[in-house]
């Protein structure tokens, strides 16, 4: 098995990572001590739920730590676009590394016990007042909600923004 040949601090989060849709990782290193935690990763499909499931595991609202981040790279050859899961030196990096494989783990097995990014349906057809299927849905009011894009559970007009989602003001 290829966790076998990893260092065992970044074994069952690289297997957690390798377990998503579209989520292929490339290399890592925990760092021993000495330098940062990096799980090194590419998405192979950029239309399956891997990537918002770590993003969503990753956010400190949904018990994300402010130990690890995901970094955002520019290639020169393809793949364009890759990503470093990092994490710091501290002495709760490894600990905190498995609870984030942990509840990986948890949505790819459908036992989160709540909204599962992965497999839960996205509703996107709902009337502009009511509530998706995200807990927090009706709280979002500095940004739009991750599951259905409303604010405070109203929908709005996103004619005047370009696809980049800055407001076209030309």
């Amino acid at each position: 098995m290829i966790t076998d040949i990893l260092d065992p601090e970044v074994a069952k989060l690289v297997g957690a990572l390798n377990g998503l849709p579209g989520i292929e990782t490339t290399e890592s290193c925990c760092g021993h001590g000495k330098v940062p935690f990096r799980i090194w990763f590419n998405v192979t499909d950029y239309t399956t739920r891997g990537l918002l499931t770590i993003a969503r595991v990753m956010c400190p609202r949904y018990g994300g730590s402010p130990l690890f981040k995901v970094i955002l790279y520019h290639n020169d050859t393809p793949p364009l676009v890759s990503y470093l899961l990092e994490g710091d030196t501290s002495t709760d990096t490894f600990r905190v590394a498995d609870e984030i494989a942990e509840n990986i783990l948890a949505h790819i097995n459908g036992v989160t016990p709540g909204f599962n990014i992965l497999k839960d349906p996205m509703k996107m057809e709902i009337k502009s007042d009511e509530p998706c299927g995200h807990p927090g849905c009706l709280s979002h009011i500095s940004h739009p909600c991750e599951v259905c894009g409303k604010i405070a559970g109203q929908s709005w007009d996103r004619s005047g923004y370009t696809s980049n989602g800055r407001l076209d003001l030309s």
